[in-house]
């Protein structure tokens, strides 16, 4: 996906044997622009905003030739992936900051609004809620911490569980945090009243960026099997 009135097409390829990242200059034939697609963006799709990709163009290739080419580089997915893990963990670190925003707009609301003769914060579950939502932010900080220290001390490669581990822990739980201010405000949460639904939308999108979910899951528990295969396990009493 490109804007379409960027100048250069910046593609992933598959090819047989890798993948790849291909340069096309969008003014050379062999290129179309199918349908536009507008995520996380104003509703007037202004391509404004720090997100690279939430405004653009589906493209198709038609026929076009490698001689239209500005760059084919074999090594380049390779290259872009030894920036993913400090990139990861920089999304967790800033996924953690919008959960302590949240967390503090959720107590302040709760506390200036009162509902059946009490501030909402200590109505029914939401003083747990609260105390969860702390706790959690503490657990992914510790996380994040334990992350970029195997980086620092093993390298990218072999800190690669860990840095799933945080891809996969921190935005999913930040967007129940997000979710639970979100409930506290009531309809203003999702007005323009407040920054939660943006902040919302940011964090489910972090969801699907850098690999989904299901990926980093997958890495974490394919390294955790891996530690007992081969091994002999004793049966249990009566098998």
């Amino acid at each position: 996906m490109a804007h379409q009135r960027g100048e250069v097409l910046h593609f992933w390829s598959r090819r047989p044997t890798l993948q790849d990242i291909d340069l096309h200059a969008a003014n050379k034939p062999g290129w179309t622009a199918t349908r536009q697609a507008f995520t996380n963006t104003r509703a007037d799709g202004h391509p404004r905003g720090r997100n690279p990709w939430a405004y653009g163009s589906i493209w198709r290739r038609r026929c076009a030739s490698r001689s239209h080419a500005l760059a084919f580089h074999r090594r380049a997915c390779a290259s872009k992936q030894v920036r993913l893990g400090p990139g990861r963990i920089h999304h967790c670190m800033r996924s953690i900051g919008a959960a302590e925003r949240a967390l503090e707009l959720m107590i302040q609301r709760g506390l200036s609004r009162e509902a059946f003769g009490k501030p909402i914060a200590r109505l029914g579950k939401n003083t747990e809620v609260i105390a969860k939502a702390r706790i959690e932010i503490e657990a992914m900080r510790l996380m994040v911490l334990r992350a970029a220290k195997a980086m620092d001390t093993l390298g990218n490669a072999e800190a690669r569980i860990w840095v799933s581990a945080v891809k996969a822990m921190v935005p999913e739980r930040v967007c129940k945090i997000i979710d639970e201010a979100i409930q506290v405000f009531g309809g203003a949460g999702v007005s323009q009243w407040t920054p939660l639904a943006r902040m919302y939308a940011g964090q489910r999108t972090l969801r699907l960026a850098d690999g989904p979910d299901e990926v980093h899951w997958h890495v974490v528990g394919r390294a955790e099997i891996a530690r007992y295969e081969g091994e002999t396990f004793a049966p249990m009493k009566g098998e």
